[in-house]
C-alpha cells in the first residue's frame, strides 16, 4: 500500500530463480521494475490493484507465480482561503489556494473557481462581517477538503466640518455643515437639516 503520486516497493527473495517478471493485472500504464531484490510500482491512480509476479527459474527449478493485492491511497490536498478587509464601496479580493474545482460560499451566494495553484474572486459586499467557506469535492486521486475565513467591510467614518459667516447682532447667522461620506438628515440644536452630497 502506498499513496498516489508515490512509488510502492517491496523486497523479493529469490530461491531457485535468477529473475522475475511482473505486471499489474489489467493496467498497462503501470510502471513495474525489479532491481537489486526490490520490486517497484508507480504510475497508477488511487484504487485497488493486483500485481502478478512470476519467477524466471534456474536450471532444475520450475517457474512459480504469485498474485499480490495492493492499494494506492488518495492523498490530502492543501486548501486555504484568504479575504481582504475593506471599506464600504471597495471591492474585496478572495484568494483560494489549491487545485481543481473549488466552490466558494459567501453568505447565501456560491461561486465556482477553477484553481491551478491560486484562484481569485473580486466582489463587492455590504458593511458587516462576512463568512467565507471554500469546498473542494475531491476527485479520483485527491480527498475532499474545506477551508474557512472571515472578512469585514467597514462603514466609512463621517467627518463633520461647520463653518459660519460673520456674526452681526440682530441678523441671522449663516452656518455651513459638511459631513463627509454621509447623506440624510442631521439635527443641529433641534433643527433637522437635509444633507445633499454631504453638505447643508
Amino acid at each position: 500500500t502506498f499513496d498516489y503520486n508515490q512509488t510502492g516497493s517491496a523486497n523479493v527473495s529469490l530461491v531457485g530463480a535468477k529473475d522475475i517478471t511482473a505486471f499489474v493485472v489489467g493496467h498497462d500504464e503501470a510502471k513495474v521494475a525489479f532491481k537489486d531484490g526490490v520490486i517497484t510500482v508507480s504510475g497508477l491512480d488511487a484504487g485497488n490493484y493486483t500485481l502478478n509476479v512470476t519467477t524466471v527459474p534456474e536450471e532444475g527449478f520450475t517457474a512459480s507465480s504469485i498474485l499480490v493485492d495492493f492499494t494506492v491511497n488518495k492523498i490530502d490536498v492543501n486548501l486555504t482561503v484568504e479575504a481582504d478587509n475593506v471599506n464600504v464601496g471597495e471591492t474585496t479580493t478572495i484568494k483560494v489556494y489549491g487545485f481543481g474545482i473549488v466552490k466558494v460560499r459567501v453568505g447565501v451566494n456560491t461561486y465556482t473557481i477553477n484553481c491551478t495553484g491560486v484562484g481569485y474572486l473580486v466582489l463587492s459586499f455590504d458593511a458587516g462581517t462576512h463568512n467565507v467557506t471554500a469546498d473542494f469535492e475531491g476527485d479520483k486521486n485527491l480527498n475532499p477538503a474545506q477551508a474557512k475565513t472571515t472578512f469585514t467591510v467597514s462603514k466609512l467614518a463621517s467627518e463633520i466640518v461647520i463653518t459660519t459667516g460673520e456674526a452681526i447682532e440682530g441678523s441671522d447667522l449663516d452656518v455651513t455643515v459638511e459631513i463627509a461620506n454621509a447623506t440624510g438628515i442631521v439635527a443641529i440644536n433641534g433643527a433637522n437639516i437635509t444633507l445633499k452630497d454631504g453638505k447643508a
